[in-house]
């Protein structure tokens, strides 16, 4: 419950006036708030001076709004969907249901003008406010609105904020992959061109879901993290997403166990572009392939993008979803395939520092050789490696 200065007047006032609690409850309430820096209302439920159902009525009263109990109503997923999932984790609201040009909204914010003014700004509808118990509000949220802002780095949301609270996290890599550092060879030549047509915003041109389909190594891992790091540059405030397949398989899991198997769909909702790089290992059984295609439509009438990898043979085969397969056949073929001799050794020549300048003219012989030539190159470079590990003296010591 955040509270305005004036707003904790009035309700002091009410208070006062009612009755219900003495002055000197009043007055430690008053010490509570300013000490924690928390809205009045907050201070008599911490101080259980007042339940949270007696504060929600006084509130109710104050702002003539109609209290209700909104574990008795029943939300309309149609309703949720007008008001963006950080406009209602900030101003604590949930939509209730839409009647003409008006929605309705609960709220257990007091001040309640604030939040009017925000959702009239957001929706464009007129605003109907009922004030529901704080508890009961919270519950709603996490049900309709998925996890909350700290869970949500987790996912890997490429936004403002979010990306930098997730690269305090993380080892960076070695070199970041972008559209200026993948090598150009005749084998990724149409999939470089479609990223940079999809990170620059393109993507109405192709139909969803785009495809990048090719041996491994052939470089669709990069081209998804240049196309993640290009909007995350360019539109700091774009949200999307970039996970692995298996990331994915856990998430549908996870919702389910927890009886949210819709909520991941409103997780996603606000994302402009999904990346899912090897999306054959979310597929792994018929149920969860269905939900991914049940996904990607969601997304597709959102407005959305999403775009995944594969192998020549996991596309052959085909996910076990009839579902899936159907929505797969509508998207974007672009295929893909492994390096040349001549890609490989500048390849090669880019990643390697100037002291291997050597090994990156003797490596692409036999890495030419292996189906998996980087991870052949990484191998032979740690078993090969001359220098010795470096230690300052306070760890030695």
């Amino acid at each position: 419950m955040s509270s305005s200065v004036t707003f904790d007047e009035k309700l002091e006032q009410r208070l006062q006036r009612t009755e219900l609690l003495s002055d000197e409850q009043l007055k430690l309430a008053r010490m509570r708030q300013e000490e924690s820096a928390i809205s009045l209302a907050d201070a008599l439920v911490e101080l259980e001076f007042l339940s949270s159902g007696e504060v929600e009525h006084v509130l109710s009263s104050l702002n003539e709004i109609r209290s209700v109990k909104l574990e008795e109503l029943q939300v309309d997923i149609e309703a949720v969907k007008h008001v963006p999932r950080h406009v209602a984790m900030a101003y604590r609201c949930i939509p209730i249901r839409r009647s003409g040009n008006a929605l309705v909204v609960a709220v257990s914010d007091s001040d309640t003008d604030r939040v009017c003014d925000e959702l009239r700004a957001v929706t464009d509808f007129e605003i109907v406010l009922l004030m529901a118990e704080h508890d009961a509000l919270e519950h709603a949220l996490f049900i309709y609105y998925g996890r909350d802002a700290v869970q949500n780095a987790e996912a890997r949301r490429f936004t403002g904020n979010a990306q930098v609270a997730s690269n305090s996290w993380v080892i960076q890599p070695a070199w970041n992959s972008t559209f200026e550092n993948i090598v150009e060879h005749e084998g990724i030549a149409r999939a470089k061109e479609a990223a940079k047509q999809i990170a620059s915003g393109a993507w109405e041109s192709f139909n969803a879901p785009i495809m990048f389909i090719g041996p491994n190594e052939s470089g669709k891992t990069h081209l998804l993290t240049a196309i993640k790091n290009y909007c995350s540059a360019k539109e700091p405030l774009l949200h999307g997403i970039l996970c692995t397949g298996a990331q994915l398989h856990t998430s549908v899991a996870d919702y389910l166990i927890t009886g949210k198997s819709e909520a991941l769909k409103y997780e996603l909702r606000e994302s402009s572009i999904v990346l899912i790089d090897n999306v054959p290992a979310a597929w792994g059984s018929e149920y969860v392939a269905s939900e991914i295609a049940s996904l990607i439509l969601f997304l597709r009438s959102n407005g959305s993008t999403v775009v995944v990898t594969m192998t020549d043979e996991e596309y052959v085969e085909g996910p076990p979803s009839a579902m899936l397969r159907k929505v797969l056949e509508q998207g974007t073929d672009i295929h893909m395939s492994l390096p040349d001799r001549d890609a490989i050794h500048d390849i090669c020549s880019m990643r390697f520092n100037v002291g291997n300048r050597k090994a990156s003219v003797r490596l692409p012989e036999w890495a030419c050789e292996s189906g998996n030539f980087w991870s052949s190159i990484q191998e032979r470079a740690l078993s090969n490696s001359t220098s010795k590990p470096t230690h300052s003296h306070a760890e030695i010591e």
